[in-house]
């Protein structure tokens, strides 16, 4: 999955299948019995939550990466790391909208999804941890393909199971073609430094 791991010793993130799709565990608070409506989301449910959860890890990394660039570079990565995060923001409410009215609010369940947020995220470096630019770049390079990979399984994954409507495929082809433009740019930003 992960194309550039031994230029940047990244570990893939943890597959679909091996990611819970939003198993839910409620541990006790003070006073509250804990309860646990823990059985996974399947099918086109559990495809749209891990892509509502993957669009929001893109969201929060490149505006990390935002924040913590450096180096010579600083300035325009600052500028193409927020023009990715400002634009997958906006990919985000179409698509949870989608989800929620084909397959019901389950799919927006805040515990599911952060659950699979901090699965992602931890699968990959933070920006801030970085000790220069281009590795920041690299990991995000790494970060989008590995979403574009996962939206294309998914699309085939509906598309065989006839779930697909004309208004899914417009929305994640709309997705994929935003995703495969900031392959290219950080590509580029990526090549221009180490050839």
């Amino acid at each position: 999955m992960l194309s550039l791991t031994k230029a940047t010793g990244i570990v893939s993130p943890p597959s679909p299948a091996h990611m819970s799709h939003g198993e839910e565990g409620h541990e006790g608070h003070e006073g509250h019995e804990a309860h646990s409506d823990s059985a996974p989301l399947e099918g086109a449910a559990g495809e749209f939550a891990y892509h509502i959860a993957w669009l929001r890890v893109l969201e929060i990394w490149f505006h990390h990466a935002h924040w913590t660039t450096k180096g010579p570079t600083y300035y325009g990565d600052h500028l193409l790391f927020e023009r990715i995060y400002t634009e997958v923001s906006e990919l985000i409410d179409p698509l949870a909208e989608k989800a929620v009215a084909m397959c019901g609010v389950k799919v927006a369940d805040t515990h599911i999804c952060s659950k699979l947020m901090v699965e992602m995220l931890c699968a990959y470096p933070s920006p801030s941890r970085s000790d220069e630019a281009t590795m920041i770049a690299a990991t995000g390079l790494a970060l989008v393909k590995d979403y574009l990979e996962t939206l294309d399984e998914t699309y085939k994954k509906i598309k065989s199971s006839g779930g697909m409507t004309m208004g899914l495929d417009d929305l994640l082809m709309s997705h994929a073609n935003k995703i495969e433009g900031f392959v290219y740019l950080l590509q580029h930003r990526v090549q221009k430094t180490i050839g």
